[in-house]
């Protein structure tokens, strides 16, 4: 009942299942036709029995019914699933209670692959970490709103330093606030403040968008001026807290190649 376009009824069809719709709509149990089926994407699941199917045919049909809501954000609560069997001999009816529960989708970021640098090149300046870093959230309209970001080196030496290196000439990085298109989207904590080994925590503003989020790490650099004496591999990880303060982590390799200073 309230069925919605984002309802779908359908059958259980994978390969232990006795029941199968076809391309033409057709229904069939342990592959022998027995009946056709229309509708179920947003609209009632018609199933039309041939004369020969039996009440196992019917039981087993209604067992394999299958219910799934494509939305990003279902309506919560107790949906009724309506059974209704039309037979020579009477209708029958049965009502079955469905609860849809909403689950929260992380935030991702996708792209943070491994980096390779020479220990001259970050050692003299800075070096982005991850300039095609992409961030998406199926539960959001764009908004990434008032959450925090917070990237940590694993063993990290007083000569590292992250830092947001603006790489848009829309951004711009004044003193521990970061704006967008004249917007402030975003600061720099001032204990977590990315200098001499320390993580880099970003507090985001309401306003703050997931575009915004995306050009600000893909603007996160990394300088070490820290003399190696072979190769070396660091991890960084990125701690995501969304304005619901649901955490994910991510993490990154980055490799520094040993070279005469």
């Amino acid at each position: 009942s309230d069925i919605t376009d984002s309802d779908t009824l359908a059958f259980n069809e994978d390969a232990s299942s006795p029941v199968h719709v076809d391309a033409e709509g057709i229904l069939y149990y342990n592959d022998i036709p027995m009946g056709t089926v229309s509708g179920g994407e947003g609209e009632t699941l018609n199933i039309e029995l041939y004369e020969m199917a039996s009440l196992q045919d019917v039981q087993a049909v209604i067992e394999a019914l299958t219910y799934q809501n494509t939305s990003d954000t279902p309506p919560e609560g107790a949906r009724e699933l309506v059974v209704q069997i039309a037979t020579n001999n009477g209708d029958v009816e049965e009502r079955f209670e469905l609860n849809v529960q909403q689950s929260n989708d992380p935030i991702v970021l996708d792209h943070l692959n491994v980096v390779n640098f020479q220990e001259n090149a970050i050692s003299h300046s800075p070096q982005l970490l991850a300039p095609i870093i992409s961030v998406s959230d199926a539960d959001s309209e764009g908004l990434f709103g008032a959450g925090n970001i917070e990237i940590s080196i694993m063993n990290a030496t007083e000569e590292d330093t992250l830092s947001i290196m603006s790489q848009f000439s829309e951004m711009i990085v004044t003193g521990q606030n970061i704006f967008i298109d004249g917007v402030n989207v975003a600061s720099i904590d001032q204990a977590s403040n990315g200098n001499s080994g320390n993580a880099l925590k970003l507090d985001f503003i309401q306003v703050a968008t997931l575009g915004h989020v995306e050009m600000i790490l893909q603007s996160l650099a990394l300088q070490s001026t820290t003399e190696l004496s072979s190769d070396s591999t660091r991890n960084v990880t990125y701690k995501v807290v969304g304005e619901d303060n649901e955490e994910v982590i991510y993490s990154q390799q980055v490799n520094v190649e040993d070279q005469e200073l």
